[in-house]
């Protein structure tokens, strides 16, 4: 199984999300069974992991430095088989540059039965991006829930 989580620039949501993602895998023993990656709808040439995500995931065991941020395109979209997006602006991009995805496409917050965008802490402090990545942890661990009970 192949799950992708989509961001802005891919330097801040989406980066923390496949990170613990990984790590939740990992300490699942799922991670033989699913491939996790990331990548962003409007990535520039300047686009970096933000240093609060960085430090963040660090103060969690993680690090960050082989992370480089990537654009989505229709391979990447083709081979997922799920794609969870931070807000609806990422979900209108892929429906619309990808309309033979759509399908599986949905908001990550979605997975807590919320209709709710996880906002883009970028501009904010470091308790804004500390919110963000908490704000994130549940939605983790229930696609973590789902993808074990599918499996029994």
């Amino acid at each position: 199984m192949k799950i992708l989580f989509i961001g802005t620039a891919n330097c801040t949501r989406s980066v923390m999300a496949e990170t613990y993602f990984k790590h939740l895998c990992k300490q699942n023993k799922l991670s033989e069974d699913v491939q996790v990656a990331s990548a962003g709808v409007d990535i520039k040439e300047e686009s970096e992991t933000a240093p609060e995500v960085i430090e963040i995931m660090k103060g969690l065991g993680f690090t960050l430095e082989s992370h480089s941020a990537r654009q989505i395109n229709a391979e990447l979209a083709d081979e997922s088989d799920h794609i969870f997006a931070m807000d609806k602006e990422q979900i209108s991009y892929l429906e619309k540059n990808f309309p033979n995805n759509a399908e599986k496409c949905r908001l990550v917050l979605s997975l807590l039965e919320s209709s709710d965008e996880l906002d883009s802490p970028h501009s904010g402090d470091m308790e804004t991006f500390e919110h963000c990545f908490l704000s994130l942890m549940p939605a983790l661990a229930e696609l973590i829930d789902r993808l074990q009970r599918s499996q029994q």
